[in-house]
């Protein structure tokens, strides 16, 4: 606890001074680039590991052969633990071109260019264009649907069947401000591959400014024949839920538990603050 506050004080300190990217050592040889407003990436410095149980979920499940698609990628949290960790292939789509510069950074600077591809569109249920908002902490950005105001971003959308079609990815993660029902409904056929073993998905009140409830998500997904867990990182052990995770913001989904504690048994080391490993 008191490493984790003065992390917090010394990164505070330091984005406040410099007016641009700055680089922080990371998880195992990574490093993260941020700067003031990056909430979705800089709590790493002072957390170690954001979004811990289902980060280190990604990291033990996924191996160096899968293929990880980043529904959401923001400032590139998971994409780097998937192809920095890992060393898995990484598809990271950000639909808003300043987020998505950032993301490109973070990538290259991290020298995992030649494993990520990266996409600057959204993902709907139908290709067309869709509205984004474009707010300074790239956290909040969200579909705006067919309303605009000046500061909105028009932006180039595709579903997840027309974008991923010959491709099969292992794991997928969706993070898209309540937008996931939508983007769920242009991937019927890529849920539909059993070879698509995992989803992290963002389950909360957000959904309902879209028109839709949490429950209509988690029936979505478990219709396709996933079921809902909950991950202990500590013993590597995977739990059954009857629901979506009501202790979080996303849910892991998984088709067999079974094969999934035994990947998650063999997976990647975490190695946090040098010494702290899962």
């Amino acid at each position: 606890m008191k490493k984790s506050w003065f992390n917090y004080l010394f990164y505070n300190a330091i984005i406040r001074v410099k007016n641009k990217p700055t680089k922080f050592k990371w998880i195992n040889n990574l490093n993260i680039y941020t700067q003031k407003g990056d909430s979705c990436l800089g709590g790493n410095v002072f957390l170690g590991l954001m979004e811990f149980h289902e980060s280190a979920f990604l990291v033990h499940f996924l191996h160096n052969s899968d293929l990880f698609v980043d529904v959401g990628a923001n400032l590139g949290h998971y994409t780097l633990l998937a192809s920095g960790v890992c060393d898995a292939r990484t598809i990271a789509i950000e639909p808003v071109p300043t987020t998505y510069k950032r993301l490109k950074y973070n990538v290259i600077k991290n020298n995992i260019w030649n494993m990520v591809k990266l996409e600057n569109i959204g993902i709907g249920a139908k290709d067309g264009e869709l509205f984004f908002s474009n707010f300074d902490d790239n956290a909040i950005n969200y579909v705006q649907g067919n309303e605009k105001n000046e500061s909105s971003l028009r932006v180039r959308v595709k579903t997840l069947n027309n974008l991923l079609k010959g491709k099969t990815p292992k794991v997928i993660k969706i993070d898209a401000e309540g937008y996931e029902l939508l983007i769920l409904n242009g991937a019927n056929n890529v849920l539909k591959n059993p070879e698509l073993e995992a989803i992290i998905i963002e389950i909360n009140g957000h959904c309902r400014r879209y028109g839709y409830t949490e429950y209509e998500v988690f029936r979505f997904i478990v219709s396709f024949g996933f079921i809902p867990v909950c991950y202990d990182s500590f013993s590597r052990k995977i739990n059954l839920l009857n629901n979506f995770n009501h202790d979080s913001d996303s849910t892991i989904f998984i088709r067999d538990l079974k094969s999934a504690n035994l990947k998650v048994k063999y997976g990647k080391k975490i190695r946090i603050w040098k010494n702290y490993l899962i």
